[in-house]
């Protein structure tokens, strides 16, 4: 079998974007080529803010084109996965790549951050379960305001980052949530059922769903598919490693890669 013609996992880690590194997710990283048989390739792309948006999504790209051009990985054959923070970069470069009719294999979506409006039901209701806080994002020390380049201004300015901020809220590319959808590839999405983030993700997952059938036709079931962990909270892969039911979503993983043939 030549090297084009198997399939790699590119990952992206999580920490919103300010935090989190290789050194901590060898972990996760090591599971999933366990769990796969997979070679698994990851990066130490930019962190806010030091470096604003969208230098994560140029560091993510250029690992993308290394995999293609320097390694002989087919786009077909590139499995784009992450957690968090990492699966919103995951969702930002799917868009950047399908502008250039580059046809991804499969995305594998952990505890995605799809919005950063921090409005839907359980960033309240789960709240004083989940450790993953909401965010004001008037706040300057905020990860939203740090990655956009919006936490270092003088008081005047301050009004004016706040209606900019509203504004890139609705961008697909930092709120995926909004993106059109309608030419996704397989997608696995996981999610523990006492995130914060829950609501956000259950309603990406049913956008998703609705734009992949309008688009290819009224199937029994797209290529979007949504598994929840009862009792999990964000980032269970990392934040509860050794919780019960955890072993079966990595089997679920390698299921999900199986099924792509």
């Amino acid at each position: 079998m030549t090297l084009s013609a198997r399939k790699v996992i590119l990952y992206f880690h999580g920490g919103s974007y300010i935090m989190g590194c290789m050194d901590s997710y060898r972990g996760l990283h090591s599971g999933l080529a366990t769990a796969t048989k997979l070679p698994v390739y990851s990066i130490e792309y930019n962190l806010a803010p030091e470096s604003k948006y969208p230098a994560q999504l140029y560091d993510a790209y250029c690992a993308y084109m290394y995999l293609r051009r320097n390694l002989g990985y087919n786009a077909c054959d590139i499995v784009v996965a992450g957690d968090s923070a990492g699966s919103n970069l995951t969702l930002a470069l799917w868009q950047l790549v399908r502008a250039h009719n580059e046809p991804i294999g499969a995305l594998i979506l952990l505890s995605p951050w799809v919005d950063i409006s921090y409005t839907r039901e359980t960033w309240y209701s789960n709240a004083n379960i989940d450790y993953l806080e909401r965010e004001n994002v008037d706040d300057p020390e905020s990860s939203v305001r740090k990655l956009l380049g919006y936490s270092d201004l003088s008081d005047e300015s301050q009004k004016r980052s706040i209606q900019l901020i509203k504004e890139l809220a609705r961008d697909p590319f930092v709120a995926p949530i909004y993106a059109d959808l309608t030419e996704l590839p397989p997608t696995l999405i996981q999610v523990g059922e006492l995130e914060t983030m829950y609501s956000d993700i259950c309603e990406f997952a049913a956008r998703a769903t609705e734009s992949v059938r309008l688009c290819k036709g009224d199937k029994e079931r797209g290529p979007v598919e949504l598994q929840v962990l009862p009792d999990g909270i964000h980032s269970f892969y990392i934040a509860t490693p050794g919780m019960r039911g955890v072993d079966q979503f990595w089997k679920n993983i390698d299921t999900f890669i199986q099924s792509l043939g």
